[in-house]
């Protein structure tokens, strides 16, 4: 079954502007927010980001990569959080959030 992406509203708290939108994976999730500056984190460009989420890691780059990530976690269900960390690692050098909160010699292979 493909799996699509829900919208999830604001909490009002960490998020006072739009929501974002999650794509579940087996045991993980994608987070996508299209606008980061009302985000009392905010992001360094205040732009899109879009993170995976496994537990308290956070794995972010800054843009769009819904597409992405989506196209990993519905053709790849068995190893989906391995492709999706591939992806990452491959676009972490120039897409990196700042933000993201796990050391990448630690993420799961």
């Amino acid at each position: 079954m493909t799996k699509k992406w829900e919208y999830v509203e604001a909490d009002g708290v960490l998020n006072t502007g739009p929501g974002n939108y999650t794509l579940q994976g087996d045991g993980f999730y994608i987070s996508y927010a299209a606008d980061t500056s009302s985000n009392i984190f905010g992001s360094p460009d205040d732009g899109p980001e879009t993170a995976l989420v496994k537990g308290d890691n956070f794995l972010i780059l800054r843009g769009d990569w819904r597409n992405e990530y989506e196209a990993l976690i519905n053709d790849c269900p068995l190893y989906g959080y391995e492709a999706c960390v591939a992806f990452w690692k491959s676009k972490q050098t120039t897409h990196r959030s700042k933000w993201t909160n796990e050391p990448l010699e630690s993420v799961a292979h």
